[in-house]
């Protein structure tokens, strides 16, 4: 039986100097509703935004090969489960991710997108993996 990290296994400096939500991302569109903009604010001020990040960063890290938004939410203890609620979360970090160079597609030789039958749910979907740690 593998041990199973938690969030606090996460190294936190390095996390904290390498991610915090890009700029050019904003946490909603400017075609959404006054509400849905002052819940994309106050997730992001409650640190569950991060928080988020973090344990779908940290789940890819403690996975070797690509992994699938659901697979990545099956992976997390159940604690971060509770926080992340689906894996419908952990399908809109990782573009977020992706954009901070914390996390990737898997791309074939040609660089298409690499997808397989989710080990979840048995549906076709992309994967995904961290990027390895720069010097």
């Amino acid at each position: 039986m593998s041990k199973q990290g938690t969030l606090f296994d996460f190294e936190q400096n390095a996390y904290s100097q390498s991610v915090s939500a890009p700029a050019s991302a904003p946490a909603s569109r400017s075609t959404d509703p006054a509400t849905s903009k002052i819940a994309a604010r106050k997730f992001k001020a409650t640190g569950k935004l991060k928080s988020h990040h973090m344990i779908v960063v940290r789940v890819l890290r403690a996975n070797d090969g690509g992994m699938t938004f659901s697979e990545i939410f099956a992976a997390a203890t159940i604690a971060e489960q509770s926080d992340l609620g689906d894996d419908k979360a952990v399908a809109r970090r990782l573009p977020e991710l992706e954009e901070m160079e914390l996390v990737r597609r898997v791309r074939d030789d040609d660089l298409r997108s690499v997808s397989r039958a989710c080990r979840v749910n048995g549906n076709k979907k992309s994967l995904w993996e961290a990027v390895e740690d720069r010097p």
